[in-house]
C-alpha cells in the first residue's frame, strides 16, 4: 500500500494474517500490535501478490443477495462505488453481481470475486468472525478480496478505506499479502470485558417470560448498550428457554440465582454473583439501576480491559444514586390525558402504564397564547410543540416562532450548540407539528413543502444527528426507532437530547375510535419502557414523559365504559412524569406549564435563563 490511513481519529489500526489466527469474539488470543495510526504500517511478511488490470478483469464485485435489513441498499451503493474506482484507475469495466449460488452445486470454494459487505462466502465469515460491531476489514485470501464491516455504514467507510489506501493510482496495481487481514479498529469506550476471566461474550441475557414490560426493555437496553460501547453482542432470552452456564439474570427469573430471599421494595436494588450467574435484582425500574451499576462502576468506560472479579457474592439491598445529567429524553403522547391510559389499562390493553410508576408526576397545563390572549378554546399541536421545546407561547399553528413571528431557539438547537448530538423521532410525518416545533421556525404548520425543505437543510449540515417520521400511517413500532435513535446518538457515551412522539393517540381520538386510541398508547408505553431503561443504565440523562394536549375529552361512564366527548382537543391538564436528575426540580408542584419542562432541559446544556 502507498498510502496511509489517517483521517479515523477514533480508530487504530491492527495488521495481522489469517492463519493461525483464533476466530471468534471473546476467544483467547494474543493481542495483535496496536498501530498509532500517523505512523507507518509494517506488514507480516509473507508472499506478495500484485493484482494488475490484466488479473482484475477477470474478478467480479459481489455482494449479498439477500440480508435481514436495510442494508442491502447500502452496500449495493458502496458496492456500485468500488466498481467504478476500479473502472477509472484500471480501465476495467468489472460485472457487478450477488452471492447467490446453486445449492446444488454448494458453495464456491474458489473465484475471482470482490467480495463487498455480508456475503456469505466463508472468506467474509471468517473475518467476521474477527471483528467487532464498528470495526471493519480488508482481507485477501483464495484468490477473494474481502471488504466488509459489522454495520451497515462500516461497509461504506470499508470501501473508501480500501479505495484510498489499496488502488494504486499510479503503479496501476493492489498489492496483498498472500493471507493478508487488516482490520481498522473502532476504539470502544469500553475495552474488553470478562467476568471472573470469562469473555463477555459468553454470557446471555435473560429475563422472566412473565415479568414485567420494564424488566423486558432493560434485557434489551442492556445488550444495545455494550454493543454500542463494547462492540460485543449478548444474546437476549427470556426464562423458558434452556438454562445456560453464563447468565445474566434479570428480576424474577426460574433461575434458582434469582430467588435472593430479600424484599427490596419499591426503591431499591440489588446486584450479586452466585457462581457464574450475575443476578440483577428489583422492582420495575430498579432491576435497570441494578445493571446501571453493573455497567458503570464494574464494566466501565475506560478503554481499558476489566476482568471484574470483585462483584459481591451476597445479596443485599441498595439504594440506586443518579449522576448529574448530561442528556435529555423528551417524550410526547399526542392528544394523551391520563384517561387515555386508564383506559387502556381497563380494557385490558396494557397492565399499567409504565410512566405512572415513576417517582416524579404532576398535572401540565397546555394553554396557546392563543388561548390566554385570543379566546381560542385549546392549542393546537404547533403551538404546543413550541412551548415544549422552546419555552414560549404562540399563536396556534405556528411553529418555532413566538406570536411575533419571531424565531426562538428551541432545546435540540441548544443541546447541539453544546456539541451535544440531536434526533426527533415521531410516529408521525417528520413534518408535522409535534416533530416540526423541534425542527423548525415557521408561521404555519401546514407549510410542509417549506418545513420540508428547513429539515433537509439541517441534516445536509449535519445539524442533527437522526430522524425519523412515518411515512403514511399508524402501525410503526415507536420502540424500534427509540432504541435505534439512541443507538446512533448516544453511543460512546456521548451527550445526546432526543425527542420521541407517539402520534396516532390524537389521531384516532379525533376519530374517536378507542380501539385504535389504547393500541397508540400501548405503543408508547412500550418505547417508555425502553426509555426508563435506558435512562437508569446510563444513569445522567433526565427523562420526561408527558402529552402536548388532551384529545377526544374521553371520560369514563359509570358502568366502566369510556366514551368521548369531542372530537378535537380540549384545555384539560395533561399527565407528566420525570426520571433522572433535575426531575424533582421539574416537578416541585402539583401543576406546572408546559414551558417550564424545556427550561429544565436547557439547564442540562448549561443555560438558566431559557424561554419567556
Amino acid at each position: 500500500m502507498t498510502k496511509r490511513f489517517t483521517a479515523f481519529l477514533l480508530a487504530f489500526i491492527m495488521i495481522f494474517g489469517l492463519v493461525g489466527c483464533a476466530g471468534g469474539e471473546g476467544a483467547e488470543t494474543t493481542a495483535p500490535e496496536v498501530i498509532d495510526t500517523t505512523a507507518e504500517v509494517t506488514e507480516k511478511a509473507d508472499v506478495s501478490i500484485e493484482l494488475t488490470a490484466d488479473i482484475l478483469k477477470d474478478y467480479i464485485v459481489c455482494r449479498p443477495e439477500k440480508v435481514k435489513n436495510e442494508s442491502i441498499d447500502v452496500t449495493i451503493e458502496a458496492a456500485k462505488d468500488l466498481k467504478n474506482a476500479l473502472n477509472e484507475a484500471f480501465g476495467v469495466d468489472l460485472k457487478l453481481s450477488d452471492d447467490w449460488y446453486r445449492e446444488s452445486d454448494g458453495l464456491p470454494e474458489t473465484a475471482k470475486e470482490i467480495l463487498v459487505g455480508k456475503t456469505n462466502r466463508t472468506e467474509t465469515a471468517n473475518v467476521l468472525a474477527q471483528i467487532k460491531a464498528k470495526d471493519f476489514a480488508i482481507a485477501f485470501e483464495n484468490e477473494r478480496i474481502v471488504i466488509t464491516a459489522g454495520t451497515d455504514k462500516g461497509v461504506g467507510d470499508a470501501v473508501n478505506y480500501f479505495i484510498e489506501n489499496y488502488i494504486n493510482t499510479t503503479d496501476k496495481k493492489i498489492t496483498f499479502n498472500e493471507h493478508h487481514l487488516e482490520v481498522v479498529a473502532y476504539q470502544y469506550p469500553m475495552g474488553s470485558i470478562s467476568i471472573a476471566g470469562t469473555p463477555l461474550s459468553e454470557y446471555k441475557i435473560v429475563y422472566p417470560k412473565a415479568g414485567d414490560l420494564v424488566t423486558y426493555y432493560t434485557a434489551l437496553a442492556i445488550s444495545d448498550y455494550i454493543y454500542d460501547n463494547a462492540g460485543v453482542q449478548l444474546e437476549v432470552i427470556d426464562d423458558s428457554k434452556a438454562e445456560t452456564q453464563y447468565e445474566l439474570l434479570l428480576g424474577n427469573t426460574n433461575r434458582a440465582a434469582s430467588n435472593i430471599g430479600i424484599d427490596l421494595g419499591t426503591d431499591k436494588y440489588s446486584l450479586s454473583i452466585s457462581g457464574t450467574k450475575v443476578v440483577l435484582q428489583g422492582d420495575h425500574r430498579m432491576v435497570a439501576g441494578a445493571a446501571g451499576v453493573l455497567i458503570n462502576e464494574y464494566f466501565k468506560a475506560d478503554g481499558k480491559a476489566v476482568d471484574v472479579t470483585n462483584l459481591p457474592t451476597a445479596p443485599a439491598a441498595a439504594t440506586y444514586t443518579f449522576k448529574k445529567a448530561t442528556s435529555g429524553i423528551m417524550m410526547i403522547g399526542d392528544g394523551m390525558s391520563a384517561v387515555h391510559f386508564a383506559a387502556a389499562i381497563d380494557t385490558g390493553v396494557i397492565k399499567e402504564f409504565v410512566a405512572d410508576t415513576l417517582p416524579y408526576k404532576a398535572e401540565c397545563t397546555t394553554a396557546s397564547y392563543s388561548v390566554l390572549h385570543s379566546g381560542k378554546a385549546y392549542t393546537d399541536s404547533a403551538a404546543s410543540a413550541t412551548a415544549l421545546s422552546s419555552g414560549y407561547k404562540t399563536v396556534n399553528s405556528y411553529l418555532g416562532v413566538n406570536h411575533k413571528k419571531q424565531e426562538k431557539q428551541n432545546i435540540r438547537e441548544l443541546a447541539h450548540s453544546t456539541g451535544a448530538k440531536t434526533a426527533v423521532v415521531t410516529t408521525d410525518k417528520i413534518t408535522g407539528a409535534t416533530p416540526g416545533g423541534y425542527l423548525c421556525h415557521y408561521p404555519d404548520r401546514n407549510a410542509t413543502a417549506e418545513l420540508q425543505k428547513q429539515i433537509d437543510k439541517l441534516i445536509s449540515e449535519g445539524k442533527v444527528d437522526y430522524t425519523y417520521g412515518a411515512a403514511k400511517n399508524n402501525g410503526v413500532d415507536l420502540s424500534v426507532y427509540t432504541r435505534e435513535a439512541l443507538s446512533v446518538i448516544s453511543s460512546d457515551n456521548s451527550n445526546f437530547f432526543i425527542m420521541i412522539e407517539e402520534a396516532y393517540i390524537d389521531k384516532n381520538s379525533h376519530n374517536n375510535d378507542l380501539s385504535k386510541t389504547t393500541a397508540s398508547v400501548k405503543n408508547y408505553d412500550k418505547a417508555i419502557a425502553y426509555a426508563i431503561a435506558y435512562t437508569m443504565i446510563r444513569g445522567d440523562v433526565m427523562l420526561v414523559i408527558t402529552a402536548d394536549h388532551d384529545c377526544g375529552n374521553l371520560s369514563q361512564k359509570a358502568n366502566g365504559d369510556y366514551i368521548y366527548n369531542s372530537d378535537n382537543h380540549t384545555n384539560k391538564n395533561v399527565p407528566v412524569f420525570a426520571l433522572g436528575d433535575g426531575a424533582a426540580e421539574l416537578i416541585n408542584k402539583d401543576v406546572i406549564d408546559n414551558t417550564d419542562i424545556p427550561k429544565a432541559f436547557a439547564k442540562i446544556f448549561g443555560e438558566t435563563n431559557f424561554g419567556s
